[in-house]
C-alpha cells in the first residue's frame, strides 16, 4: 500500500487507496469482525464507505497474486 487517505463526510468515510500492483484490497473492522472486500484486481481505489456511529478500527489488506499482503491501520470516529 504506497497510499491510505481518508476524509470524513458526515456517516460516510472517503478512502483514496494506491498500491504499486493489482491487488485485491479488503478491510477488517473490529465492531464487526470479518474481512469485506473493497476491489478485486485494482491498482487504486477511491470511494466512499458508509458507517454508523462510532468509533472505528480499519485493517486494510493488499493482496497481490502471489498472495503476497500488505497490512495498514486506520482509525476514525463518525460523530
Amino acid at each position: 500500500i504506497t497510499r491510505l487517505e481518508h476524509e470524513i463526510d458526515r456517516r460516510k468515510v472517503n478512502f483514496d487507496i494506491g498500491v504499486s500492483e493489482e491487488v485485491d484490497l479488503d478491510y477488517f473492522d473490529e465492531s464487526d469482525p470479518k474481512w469485506k472486500t473493497l476491489c478485486h484486481d485494482c491498482t487504486s481505489y477511491n470511494k466512499a464507505k458508509s458507517f454508523r456511529q462510532g468509533t472505528y478500527n480499519l485493517i486494510i489488506r493488499a493482496t497481490d497474486k502471489a498472495s503476497n499482503s500488505d497490512l495498514e491501520e486506520v482509525s476514525f470516529t463518525i460523530i
